[in-house]
């Protein structure tokens, strides 16, 4: 049985020679153009199979990165897509009609097999993607021409019976339906292939379509995240940003934080609505100008964080620790178990709750009394620019507060506490070009090193008689040290209760 399948295999082939030459180097040609037209496509799906990159490196391997190059250019150019398509239809179509040159009536069992042979090529040309449908119908109707004409010449080899088409051959029209057969063939893979045309360039519009609302949702989380951040401090803005935030407000206590508020008591007399300035209109361009220095000046002093803009006053604080994460709270803003240990003027930031920390206190009080010395240097280079004489006078005061967000739909950040209030008086009972501080801030400032000027006993609104002090100041707004730094604190104050700073 197997000696006979063998015969049988063998008497085929020397029946078919030309065709199995064909198909034989066909096949050999269609197996040599495999690396040049998929290694890129396999590396790409190896390397990122999720389609996340935006690049995807180049092989190590010479020859394989010789294979992505040129399969990478020949995915990514028509011309190159076209030709090879072009080439491959023509061959295989030639080699489905090759066969019946050789064939003839006593030898063809079946003429069938050629009929199924041609459409089988013609589904092999509308199997290509990314070729546009009017080329494959032309190559298709272009291969069905030649068969016909191979059909014109041999059509004695088609005119056989063999009871495939008995409706057909009852008419004597049995050589046509080889005819029929391929031209239905044909209408339906075109009807097939313009349909997947259709749905192919209608996924690629929604695509499209989805990489711009994409894009533009992108854009949109950005901006967003800017003016959140702009808005609140960034480790209150991470927590608003939290998609699974059940929208609870926030709210902590600091302990050492320093406030400072610097007014332009000049502004309000320098401000005018008429028709020279426009209504008022110059008159805010000003102070605009003057808000964006101060903001600027902030990239110089990172640790401070700008609270909000009351009129002409410039609120800020400093130690409002980026790592504290702070409490989430429905009910209230409370600071937890430090909301009873508020400090009374008389020993104002000394103490919080049994526990102080000095050096955070001297930390945050040194950094705003710097970036108050740089606003009011600011303010004289736009003085220069503008043709004023704007004058900073600032209020900077020590202790504990309480940080929350308010509102949902416009939250804003702010501060609440006692020492609040009093860096708004120390600012409202300053002088300008001064900055005001309390005994306790100019005993943390003398173990800084920096020279402070003893005021006097000043009756500070709501607080009743303090002792107050000015940070010593040359005419350039540069901030004086104590020549001998080592000073203990009590020496500090003595020595600063006989500085007189007028000099400078």
């Amino acid at each position: 049985m197997f000696g006979n399948g063998i015969k049988l295999f063998s008497s085929f082939f020397r029946e078919h020679l030309s065709l199995w030459l064909s198909f034989g180097g066909g096949l050999s040609c269609l197996m040599i153009l495999i690396p040049f037209v998929w290694v890129g496509y396999i590396w790409s799906r190896i390397k990122d199979p999720h389609r996340e990159l935006d690049y995807v490196p180049e092989p190590e391997n010479k020859l394989i990165r010789f294979f992505f190059n040129t399969s990478t250019r020949v995915s990514s150019s028509w011309i190159w897509r076209t030709i090879l398509y072009l080439s491959i239809s023509l061959l295989i179509s030639a080699f489905a009609i090759i066969d019946v040159l050789e064939c003839t009536a006593e030898k063809c069992e079946s003429p069938w097999y050629f009929t199924f042979s041609c459409s089988l090529a013609v589904l092999i040309i509308f199997a290509f993607f990314r070729i546009h449908y009017f080329l494959k119908l032309l190559v298709s109707v272009l291969s069905m021409t030649g068969y016909f004409t191979i059909f014109s010449i041999r059509h004695e080899v088609f005119a056989q019976n063999n009871g495939v088409s008995p409706a057909l051959f009852a008419v004597d029209l049995e050589m046509y339906s080889h005819i029929i057969y391929l031209i239905w063939i044909l209408l339906l893979l075109h009807v097939m292939d313009r349909q997947m045309e259709y749905i192919n360039r209608l996924d690629f519009v929604w695509k499209r379509k989805l990489t711009e609302e994409h894009k533009e949702a992108s854009m949109t989380h950005a901006v967003n995240t800017i003016l959140i951040h702009n808005i609140l401090p960034t480790q209150i803005a991470k927590i608003y940003l939290d998609p699974n935030r059940a929208g609870e407000g926030y709210s902590r206590t600091y302990n050492n934080v320093s406030i400072m508020f610097a007014s332009i008591p000049d502004f309000m007399d320098f401000y005018s609505e008429n028709d020279l300035n426009k209504h008022g209109l110059v008159c805010l361009n000003v102070l605009n100008q003057i808000i964006t220095e101060f903001d600027q000046a902030l990239f110089n002093h990172v640790d401070v964080e700008k609270i909000k803009v009351i009129g002409s006053c410039y609120m800020c604080a400093c130690g409002l620790e980026v790592h504290d994460t702070g409490r989430l709270s429905t009910t209230s803003f409370v600071g937890g178990d430090d909301e009873e240990c508020v400090p009374t003027w008389r020993d104002y930031g000394r103490h919080t709750n049994g526990i102080e920390n000095i050096e955070k206190r001297k930390k945050t009080l040194y950094t705003l009394v710097n970036f108050a010395s740089d606003m009011m240097v600011k303010l004289q280079m736009i003085n220069r620019e503008a043709f004023q004489d704007f004058q900073l006078r600032v209020g900077v005061a020590t202790g504990l507060v309480v940080a929350g967000v308010v509102g949902v739909q416009k939250p804003l950040f702010d501060i609440w506490s006692d020492t609040c209030n009093l860096a708004s008086r120390l600012d409202s009972h300053g002088q300008t070009g001064k900055v005001h501080v309390t005994e306790y801030g100019a005993d943390l400032l003398a173990q800084s090193g920096i020279k402070c000027e003893f005021r006097g006993v000043t009756n500070i609104k709501g607080k009743g008689n303090m002792r107050t002090y000015f940070v010593c100041m040359d005419e350039h707004y540069k901030i004086q040290y104590i020549d001998n730094p080592d000073v203990t604190t009590s020496a500090a104050l003595d020595y600063r209760n006989k500085v007189d700073c007028t000099h400078l």
